[in-house]
């Protein structure tokens, strides 16, 4: 079995290293690994220059003017010749050195057009922040009704930690590269109940959380709010868009809870410290 990893990059020599250094440490080896890259101008190009020499005909760069995330991630399957497809972004890393290795033995045990598994959150200090699809609630797989109806009202698959064979994306499409930020969802929508797929309980990847993806994810927040309903409407019934709305006011109550908890015992923190400083 043969993977195809595919990095897409832009300016990314502030991480892209951490990046190959997890891919060329995998213990298991049949794989090729393909950047797509949107003109960088920092030493991201030669950096993977670099470990292009190392692994003659195993690394590939290809280069476009860039048009969006999505348009980066289909023209690296476009270019893709493994037999099951990963995203790994730049500022992604796999878990550990056996991260391939486990998931050809979970593939080579089933038949399944894709699986999804674990990611680690984590800032650049190294703290964790989160560890996503932990729960017992959020693990499904192609047999498992509630896990596909519930895809609908929750995305949460992590697309970085998600392995596809090529041939879904021949019979289903690619990414529709007119969404900006919701296009891993469409393309889940698309496939849940068409393709057999499962959970792989096992950590993927690690997920940088850092300054840009974070600005990111505030500027983009309208945006992926807007997109989100729009899929809705194209994916849901009356029923189920209801019961999605219903789904988000719950969602935000909690949210506004959280927040609140938190303001309090900051609050609560403040006072004591002030407290002290008086006597």
């Amino acid at each position: 079995m043969k993977f195809s990893i595919i990095t897409c990059t832009k300016n990314s020599e502030r991480y892209i290293r951490e990046n190959i250094l997890s891919v060329e440490t995998q213990t298991f080896t049949d794989y090729e690994h393909i950047f797509i890259d949107g003109h960088s101008t920092d030493r991201t190009k030669e950096i993977i220059n670099e470990y292009m020499r190392r692994y003659s005909g195993r690394v590939k760069l290809f280069e476009y003017e860039p048009k969006g995330i999505a348009n980066a991630m289909n023209m690296g399957i476009k270019h893709a010749t493994g037999d099951y497809i990963t995203f790994l972004h730049s500022d992604d890393r796999f878990f550990d050195a056996t991260v391939l290795n486990d998931v050809n033995d979970f593939l080579d045990r089933k038949e399944l057009d894709w699986i999804y598994g674990k990611e680690v959150r984590m800032y650049e200090s190294g703290e964790i922040q989160a560890l996503t699809t932990d729960s017992k609630y959020l693990q499904y797989s192609s047999s498992d009704l509630l896990g596909k109806y519930l895809l609908k009202y929750f995305l949460f698959i992590k697309h970085q930690s998600v392995f596809t064979n090529e041939s879904v994306f021949k019979r289903y499409g690619c990414f529709n590269e007119g969404l900006q930020c919701a296009m891993d969802y469409d393309f889940f929508l698309r496939i849940i109940s068409q393709t057999k797929w499962s959970f792989f309980n096992r950590i993927i990847d690690k997920f940088t959380v850092h300054e840009n993806n974070r600005s990111l994810a505030s500027r983009y927040g309208t945006v992926n709010a807007i997109e989100t309903l729009l899929l809705r409407e194209r994916h849901m019934n009356k029923i189920e868009k209801k019961i999605a709305f219903v789904f988000e006011i719950m969602l935000a109550l909690r949210n506004d809870v959280r927040h609140l908890t938190k303001i309090r015992k900051l609050t609560k923190t403040q006072k004591m410290h002030n407290f002290v400083k008086q006597q």
